[in-house]
């Protein structure tokens, strides 16, 4: 299956998702998908700026953070539970530290640009560093989070 296709199935359990009212367990595993798939991007996107080459993740970056004020908002998603920022306040625990999404960023990246693969996979990169900077930079209202992890 190829990517785009695997998005829009995703969009279409995001959607019949939305229209139910959601438990704390699984609002976290879609809060913690969606971290895991900005991570990643956000990864490519600072590797794409270290090596000088065209960012071409933003775009998803923007449309999966879209996804997570989407779901933090009462009016628009339904929960059976009341704090929603202590449930992403577990996310941004586990997230954080996923330092594999750094291997997949450097991975990914370079299957655009075999060429550079050396420089790439030379650039150290810290997961939990990345991680606080894309929530600074594309998740700012949940920035008072990150001092609590």
């Amino acid at each position: 299956m190829s990517k785009t296709s695997n998005l829009i199935i995703i969009e279409k359990i995001l959607n019949i998702l939305n229209e139910m009212a959601t438990s704390r367990d699984n609002f976290g595993n879609i809060l913690r998908g969606l971290l895991r798939g900005a991570l990643g991007e956000y990864a490519c996107i600072t590797i794409s700026k270290e090596i000088g080459v065209p960012d071409n993740w933003s775009h998803e970056l923007g449309r999966l953070t879209s996804q997570i004020f989407k779901y933090m908002d009462s009016s628009k998603k339904k929960t059976k539970f009341k704090d929603r920022e202590r449930v992403l306040l577990e996310v941004f625990e586990d997230v954080s530290v996923m330092q594999d999404k750094i291997l997949y960023a450097k991975n990914h990246v370079t299957l655009y640009y075999p060429k550079k693969r050396k420089q790439i996979m030379n650039l150290d990169l810290d997961c939990e560093v990345e991680f606080k900077k894309m929530i600074k930079d594309f998740l700012p209202k949940y920035v008072k989070l990150l001092d609590q992890i």
